[in-house]
């Protein structure tokens, strides 16, 4: 998952210096309507898009632990399957580039 991980980041790095471009441009056009999209709106989106992966980050490389015990039953595998499946959503736009895998599909 480490190699996903990267991937995004990678696509989100080259998404926000493209918007930084825009901005420092006084942006692609009057108002932003014609679907390039508003660059401080890019920049929101990925920023949040960021602290979501932070947060997932940690579950997705974390090995699989169960607990058992009497009445207690505790696995990992739910929320690490979880977050996989959320961080090859969010690669999902990219089927296209060239980086991306298709063990990454959803």
């Amino acid at each position: 998952m480490d190699d996903l991980i990267a991937f995004l980041r990678a696509r989100w790095d080259e998404a926000e210096a493209r918007a930084k471009r825009i901005a420092a441009y006084g942006g692609c056009c009057s108002g932003c309507h014609c679907g390039c999209n508003d660059p401080a709106y890019v920049l929101a989106d990925i920023a949040s898009k960021r602290k979501i992966l932070d947060v997932l980050a940690p579950d997705l490389t974390a090995p699989v632990i169960t607990i058992n015990g009497p009445g207690v039953f505790v696995s990992s595998a739910s929320r690490r399957g979880r977050a996989r499946i959320m961080a090859r959503l969010f690669a999902e736009p990219y089927v296209d580039h060239d980086d991306y895998q298709t063990g990454w599909r959803p």
